[in-house]
């Protein structure tokens, strides 16, 4: 990061971005799915493969988690809480999911959905000016649990995460970096940023987008995406902001990030929800909760 005397040349915002993604960088060492409860990158193979066969059916495989991850978004935008409730919630998740306490919730489908309904309720608690009753998750749950299984997951969860609440999500990293970009460019980069945004939101779709890269690289990888009209300057300007807020991912692993978002955009039929389509309406989500109990065999 520059000493205070580099700041000079730049603006109060650009000095407030750059604390921000210094500050993020730094907290987001502490949230990543490998690093939940000792665990190392290695160790952790949390699905199976889709379409395998398994030894129970009532495993869960990557797509289970698609289906989840998708109610959580047709949740969030019925009651127009913020999408990036949804990252936070995956985060609490996937790395419960990599402890010992959560591992478990990988061998029952049931108990499996239970988790991810909890991490949602749990985000919107903590991020959302208001609180969803457990009772209205109940209902959503079409029944399937009750209020105190909801509070008895709850706490396995939180201790499990040892209270760690508030990761560095992508889109916060998208919206500060086009903070900075902002006095680079002479034109609005709003939607720019609208097309980095829905990038974040779609990598969350992918558990291995989000166990190979920490929220930062996703972020540059969505911002170079955005931006691969002027390929050199976007490098340049990514090159550059790296060495000022301490961002360390390497392009090569960016690279490899970029081809991954592109190809959860233009080829995963269950990320199609984007931040620029209208809400959907409750029978929706209802429909998309039944579609999700129907592939958990939860009927």
């Amino acid at each position: 990061m520059r000493s205070d005397s580099e700041f000079d040349s730049v603006t109060v915002d650009d000095r407030h971005a750059i604390h921000r993604i210094h500050a993020m960088t730094q907290q987001e060492q502490h949230y990543r799915v490998w690093d939940s409860e000792g665990d190392d990158r290695e160790s952790i193979s949390l699905y199976i493969t889709s379409g395998l066969a398994t030894t129970t059916e009532q495993h869960v495989d990557s797509q289970s988690r698609k289906l989840m991850c998708n109610w959580c978004y047709q949740v969030v935008d019925y009651f127009k809480f913020s999408r990036e409730t949804v990252q936070i919630g995956m985060s609490y998740f996937d790395r419960f999911l990599a402890t010992p306490q959560g591992r478990p919730y990988l061998q029952d489908r049931s108990i499996f959905q239970l988790a991810c309904i909890t991490c949602l309720y749990v985000a919107i608690k903590v991020h959302e000016p208001i609180e969803l009753d457990m009772s209205l998750l109940c209902e959503l749950s079409r029944g399937s649990y009750t209020v105190s299984q909801i509070i008895r997951t709850e706490m396995i969860i939180l201790e499990a995460l040892q209270w760690r609440l508030n990761p560095p999500t992508t889109t916060a990293f998208v919206q500060h970096i086009f903070a900075l970009l902002a006095s680079s460019f002479s034109h609005d980069l709003k939607p720019l940023m609208d097309i980095a945004l829905y990038q974040a939101e779609v990598s969350v779709f992918d558990h291995n987008i989000i166990l190979d890269n920490k929220a930062s690289a996703i972020a540059i990888a969505a911002v170079l995406n955005s931006l691969e009209s002027d390929e050199v300057s976007a490098l340049s300007i990514v090159k550059n902001m790296r060495s000022i807020t301490g961002m360390t991912s390497d392009l090569i692993g960016i690279q490899d990030c970029r081809k991954k978002l592109m190809s959860c955009v233009n080829g995963e039929p269950t990320c199609s929800s984007s931040p620029l389509v209208k809400r959907r309406s409750i029978s929706k989500i209802v429909e998309m909760e039944e579609r999700v109990a129907v592939a958990l065999n939860l009927q």
